[in-house]
């Protein structure tokens, strides 16, 4: 996992995996409520 968000810096990939996984957290926490 390390590995693959160091690369994903290098191409601005980070932000996308990033906001991917914050954004199914967040449908995931209001679908619980």
């Amino acid at each position: 996992v390390a590995e693959m968000f160091a690369l994903g810096w290098g191409e601005g990939g980070e932000a996308w995996e990033w906001r991917r996984q914050l954004r199914a957290w967040e449908e995931e926490m209001l679908g619980e409520i």
